[in-house]
């Protein structure tokens, strides 16, 4: 996260793909990757990681930052212009809450 934070996007990608092997479909890390790729440019990829991500828990991995929050998603469709998605996804959670 150090990388990313620094804005080092594409040595942060590597990192967390290398991860991801050795983890495989850690929520965590498709979110980490998806955020490089949305920093990067790279609209295509970044949507299609952020397909794979299940919202919640881990159920794979126990630590307690692993939690997935639905806002982390639908933030990157705003940054990526994909109003669209980040709508639809505001409202889903809107009747989740009601």
């Amino acid at each position: 996260m150090c990388l990313f934070e620094l804005k080092k996007y594409e040595k942060a990608k590597t990192i967390f793909e290398q991860l991801l092997l050795k983890y495989p479909n850690r929520m965590r890390l498709l979110l980490g990757i998806a955020y490089c790729d949305v920093y990067l440019g790279n609209k295509k990829q970044a949507l299609d990681w952020l397909k794979k991500i299940k919202l919640g828990s881990d159920v794979a991995y126990y630590l307690s930052n692993d939690e997935i929050y639905d806002f982390e998603v639908f933030n990157a469709y705003y940054v990526l212009d994909e109003y669209e998605l980040f709508l639809e996804e505001c409202e889903k959670l809107k009747r989740t809450v009601i």
